[in-house]
C-alpha cells in the first residue's frame, strides 16, 4: 500500500519516533475550518494520537509509512 491509499484499520509507522506503530480509526475536525485530522491508536501506549490528514497523503512522506 502507498501513502495516499489508505483507510480506517490501517498501520501506520511512525519513522521518526523510533519506528512506532498506529492503527487508523477515523477522520475528525476539531473545530469549524480546521484542516482534518486521523486519530490514530498507538500499539504501543493505547493513547490516541492525532495526525493531518495532508500528512499522511504525501507521497514522499519521509515522517510516516502506511503499510
Amino acid at each position: 500500500m502507498k501513502n495516499g491509499d489508505y483507510g480506517v484499520g490501517s498501520i501506520v509507522i511512525f519513522k521518526w519516533e523510533n519506528d512506532r506503530i498506529g492503527t487508523l480509526l477515523r477522520t475528525v475536525t476539531p473545530f469549524i475550518g480546521a484542516t482534518p485530522h486521523w486519530e490514530v491508536l498507538m500499539q504501543d501506549t493505547g493513547r490516541i494520537e492525532r495526525v493531518l490528514t495532508l500528512n499522511l497523503a504525501n507521497g514522499r512522506n519521509r515522517r510516516y509509512e502506511i503499510i
